[in-house]
């Protein structure tokens, strides 16, 4: 298991939680969907990051994920609404409502796209409380 960590500042805390802002790494630049984000033109990412050691405002951080959980979260967020879609193509194409296969097509994949990401949006508040699939504050790097 391997596990990332970038270093940023923390811009806010409240319960034991904290937002990091961190400076996009070179391993963005390597990232297939990095086209993606350099329309947004940022060079900083926020992060909400469980916050164990009460790191406060201002201090230099460092924030630990492991890649699995980094593969997990993906395969739930892109993954999933892509099979329902596919799925929602294949209904449409097999029940034909109304003889226009097209339309049809197009309606059941709209549908079951948006009911999977309706159930991604209820099993992430489900799991909103856990440290599971959120990074975490490791280390303080300049203490008060």
């Amino acid at each position: 298991m391997s596990i990332r960590e970038e270093i940023g500042t923390v811009v806010e805390t409240w319960n034991q939680k904290a937002k990091v802002m961190v400076k996009r790494s070179s391993e963005c630049e390597l990232c297939k969907a990095s086209g993606l984000c350099g329309v947004l033109n940022k060079q900083y990412m926020v992060l909400e990051a469980e916050n164990p050691l009460g790191a406060k405002k201002g201090q230099k951080v460092v924030v630990s994920l492991t890649s699995e959980e980094e593969l997990k979260a993906a395969f739930i967020v892109y993954g999933i609404p892509l099979i329902g879609f596919f799925i929602g193509a294949l209904l449409g194409c097999w029940l034909n409502i109304g003889n226009n296969q097209n339309l049809s097509v197009f309606f059941f994949s709209i549908l079951f796209l948006v009911l999977a990401f309706g159930g991604v949006k209820i099993y992430s508040k489900r799991y909103e409380h856990t440290s599971f699939f959120k990074p975490v504050v490791t280390n303080i790097l300049n203490k008060p």
